[in-house]
C-alpha cells in the first residue's frame, strides 16, 4: 500500500559534549537531501540533524522511516551508538550508512569468515583491521543498508520502494540497485547505479534552505564543490575510488551558490571542497568571481581550498596570481621518496616543473606550499629527513607535515596493504570527541602508523621530534632568512636540529620544548582501542579535561606558545647559537668570514620577530617598519641565492614587512573572541583556519 508521506532523516554526527568536533556545514547530507527531495517532491517530509540530542528527541518525537547516516573515520563510534539508540526505539525504522567510512570491496581476502584477528596479527606481526563489508554487516544487525560512493541515487532508490508501500522487513528480502546488505549470511550487492556527471541536478542545499538552521544556529563554516571527483588512486586517501572522471557544476550554479552564502553566513570563511582546484578550466572563471567579490564586498574574508597538485599548471598559475591575497600557491608531494611514491600509487611534478613553478611564484609574489606525510610505506626517518631538506632546496616557501593515519574505506587501510607493507599501529583520540552515553564514553579514533616495513616505533617518536621542528621553522617560513644565510655557508637546517637536540645545556629552551611534547604524545598512544578508552574514562572522572588527549592541539599548542610575542625571541636565539656553535666547530678561526656569517645572524635575529606574526596577536599592525644596511628585499627577490653580505649598502635601507591578508586575521580573531575557548583551542583554531602565507609578514622596499 503506497504511503501519503515518508519522514526521512538525514544526519552527519558531529560531539558536542566538549564543545562542537567539526564546525563546518554537513555538505554531503545537504546534496543527498536536496537531491531526494528533487526526486520525491511531496511524497517526502526532509530533516537534517548535526548533533546527536537533536536527532534523538527528533526520533522519540517523530518517528521517521528511514535514516541516512552519514559514516566517516572521524564519526564512528557515534554513529554506530545512535544507529543502536534508534533501533531500540523502533524496528521499523529502516536504517542506512553512506560516506566515505564504507568500502568497496565485498570480501576481505586476508580476514576471512572464521579467521580471528589476533592470531593472524600475531602470525604476519601486523595490525590488522576488523572492518570490512561482512564483518560490519554481521555485527552491525540494526543496520538495513550499506552504499559506497554516491549516495543520491541509492538513498532515492531506497526512498522509492518505501513510497510504494514497502516497509523495512519487506526491503530487507530485496537488493536495491547501488545498496549492499546482508542475506543468508553474505553481502548482498545491487546493480550499479548511473554516476550523476550534471551536479546541477542537485538542488543547491543552501539555496533551498537546507542548511539555514546550520549556517545561524551553529555559524558553521559553509563548504561547496564545484567539482566532483579525483582523477588520481593515492592510496592513502578515499576520494579517487569511485570514478576517475570528473563531474561538475556550472559556473551558473557555484556562482548562485557562493552569492547566496555572502548574505545568508555569518562565518566569512569559505571552503571549497575540491581536491583539484585548477584541474579544468572553468575553474578559473570560478576564481575570477571569487576575487570580485573578495575586492568588491569582503566575501569570502578566507578561503580554504587546495589547488591540483599536477595542474594543467596554466589554470594554477592565473588562478594563484588572482587569489595571492588570499592562498599559497600550493603544490601536495606527500613525499620526495621514490619507493613511497610507488607504493601510494602517486606521482609528483617533475623537479624542473617545480623550480619553474617557484619562479613564477617569486616574479609574481605568491608564497608556495605543500604538503609531507611521515611514515608512508617505504619512507625511512632518514628519507623522510633528506625529503624535508630537499622541499627547503626547491624553494617552497611553506612546508606543512602530518603523521601518517589510515583513513577508512581507503587502499592502505586493507589489510592486503598493511600485511604488503608490516604496518604497525598504535590509536589516538580525534581531537575532543568524546560523548559519555548511559555511563560509557564513546569517542573517535586515529589509528597512527607507529611503524612499517621502513621505519621501527623508535623512529617514529624520532619524527615527531622532526615535525616539531619542521613546523616550527618551515610551516610558515617563520625562519626561512636564517635557514637560507645558514645555506650559503654549507650549514643544512638538518645540521641546525641534530645541533639543537644534540645538547640539553646548551640549548635548554629547546629541549625543555621538544622533550615535554614527545612525553605529553608518548602518553596518549594507545595499542588498542579499549586501552584507549579506559584512559580516557579514568582521566575524565578524575580531571573532567579532554583537552589532554588531543595530539593536534598538542603541536599547535606548543607553535602558539613558542612563536608568541614572549617567547618567539628566545625560540630565534637558540637557533642563532646552534648555527654560530657549527660554524665555529667547522672553522678553526671566526674572522673575516667568519664575521660576515655572524654579521648576517644578527641582523636576522632582529627581523625574524617582526616577521613573525604571533598566534592571535592582539592589535596586529598590517605593516611595521624595519631599517638594515642589507638589501634583504632584494636577497629575497634572487631567491637567497647569493650571500646576505652580496646585498651589502653603506647607505641605510627602510623596509616595510606587510600582513599579506589582514582582514582574515581581524575575522579570526573575532571568532576566538567570541568563542569560550580555552588558550589550545584558540591556537588549534588559528593555524588551522589562517593560510600559512598569511602566518608571517612578507618584505617590500
Amino acid at each position: 500500500m503506497k504511503k501519503n508521506k515518508i519522514i526521512v532523516y538525514l544526519v552527519e554526527l558531529i560531539h558536542s559534549e566538549y564543545g562542537l568536533s567539526l564546525l563546518t556545514v554537513p555538505l554531503g547530507i545537504g546534496v543527498v537531501g536536496s537531491y531526494c527531495k528533487s526526486i520525491h517532491k511531496e511524497n517526502i517530509e526532509l530533516k537534517l540533524f548535526r548533533t546527536l540530542d537533536d536527532l534523538m528527541n527528533a526520533v522519540k518525537k517523530q518517528k521517521p522511516d528511514i535514516i541516512g547516516f552519514a559514516y566517516f573515520s572521524w564519526n564512528d563510534g557515534l554513529t554506530l551508538v545512535a544507529s543502536k539508540m534508534v533501533r531500540q526505539i523502533s524496528q521499523d525504522i529502516v536504517i542506512v550508512y553512506g560516506g566515505s567510512g564504507i568500502i568497496k570491496e565485498l570480501e576481505d581476502p586476508v580476514l576471512k569468515p572464521g579467521k580471528d584477528r589476533g592470531d593472524l596479527e600475531k602470525e604476519l606481526n601486523v595490525s590488522l583491521t576488523p572492518y570490512n563489508n561482512y564483518h560490519f554487516l554481521k555485527e552491525n544487525d540494526e543496520i538495513d543498508f550499506i552504499v559506497y560512493g554516491d549516495g543520491e541515487i541509492p538513498f532515492s532508490n531506497i526512498i522509492t520502494e518505501l513510497v510504494s508501500g514497502k516497509n523495512r522487513e519487506e526491503l530487507r528480502k530485496i537488493s536495491i540497485d547501488g545498496c549492499m546488505s546482508f542475506m543468508h549470511d553474505q553481502v548482498v550487492s545491487g546493480k550499479a547505479v548511473e554516476i550523476i556527471y550534471d551536479l546541477d541536478v542537485i538542488p543547491s542545499p543552501y539555496i533551498t534552505g537546507l542548511f539555514s538552521k546550520f549556517l545561524k544556529g551553529f555559524k558553521l563554516m559553509p563548504q561547496i564543490e564545484t567539482i566532483r571527483g579525483c582523477p588520481f588512486q593515492c592510496t592513502f586517501c578515499t576520494i579517487g575510488g569511485l570514478s576517475p572522471k570528473l563531474r561538475r557544476h556550472s559556473l551558473e550554479y557555484i556562482r548562485e551558490e557562493i552569492t547566496y552564502l555572502k548574505e545568508h553566513s555569518p562565518n566569512k570563511i569559505l571552503r571549497i571542497s575540491d581536491p583539484n582546484w585548477g584541474i579544468v578550466e572553468q575553474d578559473i572563471d570560478v576564481a575570477r568571481f571569487i576575487k570580485e567579490l573578495h575586492d568588491t564586498a569582503g566575501y569570502p574574508s578566507s578561503l580554504r581550498v587546495y589547488y591540483s597538485a599536477k595542474g594543467p599548471m596554466r589554470n594554477v598559475k592565473t588562478m594563484a596570481k588572482m587569489m595571492k591575497d588570499l592562498l599559497p600557491l600550493n603544490m601536495s608531494f606527500q613525499t620526495l621518496n621514490k619507493e613511497s611514491l610507488k607504493n601510494i600509487k602517486r606521482s609528483n611534478l617533475s623537479d624542473e616543473r617545480i623550480r619553474e613553478m617557484r619562479i613564477f611564484g617569486n616574479e609574481n609574489g605568491l608564497a608556495t606550499s605543500t604538503e609531507l606525510i611521515s611514515g608512508l610505506p617505504g619512507e625511512s626517518y632518514e628519507s623522510f629527513r633528506k625529503g624535508f631538506f630537499k622541499t627547503i632546496k626547491l624553494g617552497i616557501d611553506s612546508i606543512y607535515i602530518n603523521a601518517l593515519y589510515l583513513i577508512k574505506g581507503s587502499e592502505l587501510d586493507t589489510n592486503e596493504a598493511r600485511v604488503k607493507h608490516k604496518i604497525r599501529t598504535a590509536f589516538i583520540l580525534i581531537g575532543k570527541d568524546v560523548t559519555k552515553i548511559d555511563g560509557r564514553y564513546i569517542f573517535e579514533k586515529d589509528e597512527m602508523v607507529v611503524a612499517s616495513n621502513a621505519m621501527s616505533k623508535e623512529d617514529y617518536w624520532k619524527l615527531h621530534k622532526f615535525r616539531l621542528f619542521a613546523q616550527l621553522s618551515y610551516a610558515a617560513a617563520f625562519l626561512k632568512e636564517i635557514i637560507m644565510h645558514c645555506l650559503n655557508y654549507e650549514i643544512t637546517p638538518l645540521d641546525l636540529f641534530d645541533e639543537l637536540m644534540a645538547d640539553s645545556k646548551k640549548y635548554p629552551f629547546y629541549n625543555k620544548i621538544f622533550s615535554g611534547y614527545i612525553e605529553q604524545i608518548k602518553s596518549i598512544h594507545f595499542d588498542t582501542p579499549l586501552e584507549l578508552e579506559k584512559s580516557i574514562e579514568e582521566h575524565l572522572e578524575k580531571k573532567g579535561d579532554i583537552g589532554v588527549f588531543d595530539i593536534h592541539k598538542k603541536m599547535t599548542y606548543t607553535m602558539g606558545k613558542v612563536l608568541s610575542m614572549t617567547e618567539k625571541q628566545l625560540f630565534i636565539a637558540e637557533v642563532i647559537k646552534s648555527a654560530t656553535n657549527l660554524y665555529e666547530k667547522r672553522n678553526e678561526q671566526v674572522g673575516g668570514e667568519g664575521k660576515v656569517f655572524l654579521d648576517g645572524l644578527s641582523i636576522l635575529e632582529n627581523i625574524t620577530p617582526l616577521l613573525i606574526i604571533s598566534p592571535c596577536e592582539e592589535g596586529l599592525k598590517k605593516e611595521v617598519i624595519f631599517e638594515s644596511h642589507y638589501d634583504i628585499f632584494e636577497w629575497a627577490q634572487n631567491n637567497y641565492k647569493k650571500p646576505l653580505i652580496d646585498h651589502y649598502s653603506s647607505t641605510l635601507k627602510s623596509f616595510i614587512l606587510s600582513v599579506r591578508n589582514i582582514d582574515e586575521h581581524k575575522d579570526v580573531l573575532k571568532i576566538i573572541k567570541d568563542s569560550n575557548w580555552k588558550q589550545d583551542e584558540k591556537f588549534y583554531f588559528y593555524f588551522t583556519t589562517i593560510v600559512s602565507s598569511n602566518l608571517r609578514r612578507l618584505i617590500y622596499k
